[in-house]
């Protein structure tokens, strides 16, 4: 996020008082972390983002997005940075098989109602971030797939995010591979990347 900063990742909502004791033990970063929810990894729609018609953030009860905004101005008043992190969820995910680098649409009619749902709910957030003073913003995680296979549609959705949002835009990819693919990251602020690299060498 610019600079040496030191932080943490919250997905939920959380008491005030949290914020003071992470600035205790300096952190000076926090990534705020919105869900939507869709029903498979090749699942066409989001839930509660349409691709037509007004988005419904509240059906994330851990972090709605009225909990979203008083969460950023609570970081921010306590001078911490802000990111927001918007991130998918699939019951398809709990057992290992899939995983967000896996959503991916069967058909082509079923890809464009997928982006566009994706898009509402990525531009939705960018405009919540903006208005709660938010200072970065991360258009998507490890979503592997679709970055490979989709890079333009990718470029677009930058642009129109920078219509909405002011401030620092990234992308978060996978360490295992996708950073080293993504073709954008030249229309971003940052290049992110969730760096769970191992810290050995397997014994073979």
């Amino acid at each position: 996020m610019g600079g040496a900063q030191q932080g943490v990742e919250q997905g939920g909502c959380q008491p005030a008082g949290d914020e003071r004791v992470l600035r205790k033990v300096g952190i000076n970063a926090v990534a705020l972390t919105p869900f939507a929810y869709q029903d498979g990894a090749t699942a066409t729609q989001l839930a509660g983002y349409p691709p037509h018609g007004p988005p419904n953030d509240t059906l994330d009860a851990s972090l709605r997005g009225a909990d979203l905004t008083a969460e950023i101005q609570q970081a921010r008043a306590r001078g911490l940075i802000v990111m927001v992190k918007p991130h998918l969820w699939s019951r398809d995910f709990w057992n290992g098989g899939e995983w967000q680098g896996t959503i991916r649409q069967e058909t082509a009619e079923g890809h464009a109602r997928w982006w566009k749902s994706f898009r509402a709910f990525i531009l939705h957030y960018a405009a919540l971030s903006q208005a709660a003073g938010a200072q970065w913003y991360c258009i998507g995680t490890e979503l592997r797939v679709m970055t490979t296979r989709h890079p333009e549609e990718w470029r677009v959705l930058v642009a129109d995010v920078r219509k909405v949002f002011q401030g620092k835009v990234t992308y978060a990819a996978h360490w295992d591979g996708e950073f080293e693919t993504i073709t954008f990251w030249d229309v971003l602020d940052a290049a992110g990347v969730n760096a769970y690299f191992p810290l050995a060498a397997a014994d073979d």
